[in-house]
């Protein structure tokens, strides 16, 4: 009976915190702003699919337990890593008498409402691709497929958390830097899809050819989960010191990324408080484990140019350079944009040192912009790589090369200009809530400023792209620079008002 009050009582706890911070005590109302999100994406897709072909029960659960599972995982790897391990109240739970098993149970369990929630969408929407006679016992019964997948994906996702932080406790800092990646190039796709329709006749063509190796595939992911229900009921002890053991061995590293430090010479571009803070960004940067991680991205990012080079090459010269364009910047985005997007986020309190020593509004603003330089030069290199794969001609290369590395010193405007507006003070203290080490939080997005500049960033990297390479009338092109000159101004004036609020009335 204890156990069960200890149960309801951290699900309780979760819940509460919840909805604190994304309703009753957030300025932006973001839950409800991603809840409207959330159906005006299902209402989309629904209207994209009213001429879609009708598919066999088998085939769309197939494919509903496939998404189910893989999002739940995915879900528990970027999100539950930092309630589990990073929240510093975290410890406070452990030197308790609560049993660490019961803390892994509660978070699925809080899961449950937005898990039902989500669960009730994707039904919705794949119930749209069954035969009109089977849809009013099958759409429920896709619902409760959705919400079983995802609950033992959840718990598929905490065995895999928890053995691999006890494992190599070193693999946190790599979550933090390779998950929002994921999810960002998730969402750039699901962009893609809702503006130029949704492959749907492929995709079907692809379960049906593979719907026995899907289900291997969803096997696999499933039996850890239905391992971890087992030994959260048979073994909860067992469980739970596997889970504590992680953590003690996870404070270890964040207490020994708080007090790191390195020494090195100061490597200020310019001279006074402007180079000061680029330097102090560029030390802060090349100390930091995770800005070696994101080279995997980067290189990732080429090595994919070698093998997709052909394949743009054998696309019309219209489209070519708009997709070398493309491809060249959306690696430099998202290999390094997320560390832009949060350089004031990761400053955290230490945003009180500029305000008492009177650093002008305006320094920071460039200082920040400076120091974000190197995202140009990623920007020309990886455009020229996609450029010289493709086949193309020195010429071209240096003209795709150039335009790229100016539209990146662009995506560093945005990405800055666009984070300072949306500094939240709030957001500092939740942030000095968690127990997470420098070099994790200092490039870890959070927060609406920061999500708010990589969507901008986003929105100008496609007009960027067919501006600098659509063969479009000379007005049609001029007016699409005109919009990206407007972005970066706005991007900066707004910026440097918000810090200008910010540090000379400390609201």
């Amino acid at each position: 009976m204890a156990s069960s009050h200890t149960t309801r009582a951290l699900v309780r706890s979760i819940l509460q915190e919840k909805w604190n911070q994304s309703w009753r005590f957030n300025k932006w109302k973001l839950g409800l702003w991603l809840k409207l999100a959330q159906l005006f994406v299902v209402v989309w897709i629904v209207l994209l699919l009213r001429d879609a072909s009708v598919y066999s029960f088998s085939l769309v659960v197939s494919f509903i337990l496939l998404l189910s599972v893989f999002l739940s995982v995915l879900d528990i790897f970027g999100k539950q890593e930092g309630q589990l391990y990073s929240d510093r109240f975290m410890q406070f739970v452990h030197i308790s008498a609560c049993p660490p098993a019961h803390v892994l149970l509660a978070f699925v369990i809080a899961e449950l409402p937005s898990k039902a929630f989500t669960s009730l969408l994707t039904a919705i929407v794949l119930s749209n691709l069954l035969p009109y006679d089977i849809v009013v016992w099958a759409a429920p019964l896709l619902f409760l497929i959705s919400l079983f997948a995802g609950l033992i994906g959840d718990l598929s996702g905490l065995l895999m958390l928890v053995i691999l932080v006890r494992v190599m406790p070193a693999i946190l800092g790599a979550i933090r830097a390779v998950i929002p990646g994921i999810i960002i190039a998730l969402l750039v796709y699901v962009v893609y899809i809702l503006s130029n329709g949704i492959p749907i006749e492929a995709i079907g063509l692809l379960l049906q050819e593979y719907q026995a190796r899907i289900y291997l595939v969803i096997g696999m992911l499933m039996f850890p989960g239905i391992g971890m229900l087992i030994a959260l009921w048979l073994a909860p002890l067992r469980i739970g010191a596997l889970y504590r053991d992680g953590w003690r061995e996870a404070s270890k590293r964040f207490d020994a990324g708080k007090n790191a430090s390195s020494q090195s010479r100061w490597p200020a571009l310019m001279s006074g408080p402007i180079g000061a803070i680029q330097a102090k960004e560029w030390l802060q940067l090349r100390r930091n484990r995770i800005t070696y991680v994101r080279l995997l991205f980067l290189a990732a990012g080429l090595i994919a140019a070698f093998f997709a080079g052909p394949i743009i090459a054998a696309q019309d010269d219209s489209l070519r350079m708009v997709i070398v364009l493309a491809a060249g910047l959306l690696v430099a985005l998202l290999s390094y944009g997320e560390v832009l997007a949060a350089m004031f986020v990761g400053e955290g309190r230490n945003m009180a040192f500029y305000i008492i020593s009177g650093t002008h509004p305006g320094h920071l603003l460039l200082g920040k912009m400076l120091s974000g330089m190197p995202l140009g030069g990623i920007s020309l290199a990886s455009t020229w790589v996609f450029a010289l794969f493709s086949g193309m001609s020195i010429s071209e290369q240096i003209h795709a090369a150039v335009i790229g590395g100016l539209l990146g010193i662009g995506m560093i405007v945005i990405l800055i200009g666009v984070s300072a507006v949306g500094i939240n003070l709030s957001e500092f203290d939740k942030g000095d809530e968690k127990q997470t080490s420098s070099e994790v939080s200092e490039q870890l997005p959070s927060g609406v400023g920061s999500w708010l500049g990589i969507g901008v960033a986003l929105l100008y990297w496609m007009i960027g792209s067919v501006a600098g390479g659509a063969d479009l009338p000379n007005w049609v092109t001029y007016l699409f620079v005109a919009v990206l000159i407007m972005m970066m101004i706005l991007a900066y004036v707004l910026g440097n008002s918000r810090l200008w609020k910010l540090m000379l009335r400390g609201k």
